[in-house]
Order: C-alpha cells, then sequence, then structure tokens
C-alpha cells in the first residue's frame, strides 16, 4: 500500500510542481481548476488504493472491487468534468475549455497507467533478468 501511496504523492507532487512553475515562469496563469484536477486524482486513487487493500482480501473479491472502482472513478471522472464545465461556463474561452478537457485527459490516463502497473507488478519479474 505504501507503494501505490507514494507512487501517487510523487506523481501529483512533480505535476502540482509543474503548474507551479508555468505559473511563475511562463506567460500563462493555469486556471484554480487543473490544480483541483490534480487534488481530484489523487484523491480517487489513494481512496481506490485503500478499498482495495482492505477489502480485495481474495482474488475475486478483489477484481469485483477493482472493477467496480473502475467504473466508479470513470462516472466520478465524467461528473467532475461536466460540474467544471458548467462553472467556467462563459469565465473562459472555448480554446481554455479545451486545454483544460486535455490535461485532464492526460492526468487520467498517466495516473491509470502509473496505478495499474503498480497494482499488477510482479516484484519476482526483474528476478529473472
Amino acid at each position: 500500500m505504501k507503494k501505490h501511496l507514494t507512487n501517487n504523492l510523487l506523481t501529483s507532487g512533480a505535476i502540482l510542481m509543474g503548474l507551479l512553475f508555468v505559473s511563475v515562469f511562463v506567460n500563462y496563469a493555469p486556471l484554480l481548476y487543473y490544480f483541483l484536477v490534480v487534488l481530484f486524482f489523487l484523491l480517487i486513487y489513494t481512496i481506490k488504493s485503500i478499498l482495495l487493500i482492505k477489502l480485495g482480501t481474495t482474488p475475486q473479491r478483489f477484481l469485483m472491487i477493482y472493477n467496480f472502482m473502475t467504473v466508479l472513478k470513470m462516472l466520478i471522472s465524467i461528473g467532475f468534468l461536466v460540474v467544471c464545465f458548467f462553472l467556467l461556463g462563459d469565465v473562459t474561452s472555448n480554446s481554455d475549455k479545451i486545454y483544460f478537457s486535455l490535461f485532464f485527459i492526460a492526468l487520467y490516463f498517466l495516473f491509470l497507467i502509473i496505478n495499474t502497473k503498480s497494482f499488477f507488478s510482479n516484484d519476482n519479474e526483474t528476478a529473472g533478468k
């Protein structure tokens, strides 16, 4: 479990530092929503890790909880994106909404890849090489 939390914290920290770097040194001020997206995925994957470790005691139960959490994560992510679009509304331009959507999708897949690899990596994989 520490490995999953460490991966998520390091990923989130690196992305937040990148956003801060962009806002300080580049002539672009990302919206608050960009920072909220990073914290959103950190929260979602932390909860997912805790539930899988605590409740996924048997292989069948682990698979059931993993699949349920994956579907729930997708639905919550869609809801988060829709709520952000409603909140952004007329305040931002269409290009800002597109950049935000691309950022959201990129983080979605980044966290998905990192956490899937983390959950399903075998510690003995490197022993045979």
